[in-house]
């Protein structure tokens, strides 16, 4: 992290190798889990982005 754009990972891919099993699964993070970076874009654009993504995925 630390850049000035928002970023959307898999968070398995970034503590993945950091947590045994256990330990993920009491953070609540899950093979399907992913983890948001908020950047400094404007809440509206973050927002549109949003939708766009879950859109894509059938999730809206």
């Amino acid at each position: 992290m630390g850049c000035v754009e928002s970023l959307v990972a898999p968070s398995m891919l970034l503590f993945g190798s950091d947590l045994t099993t256990a330990d993920a699964d009491r953070a609540g993070i899950r093979s399907n889990s992913v983890r948001l970076a908020i950047g400094i874009e404007s809440l509206q654009d973050l927002i549109y982005d949003l939708n766009q993504a879950f859109i894509a995925i059938g999730g809206i």
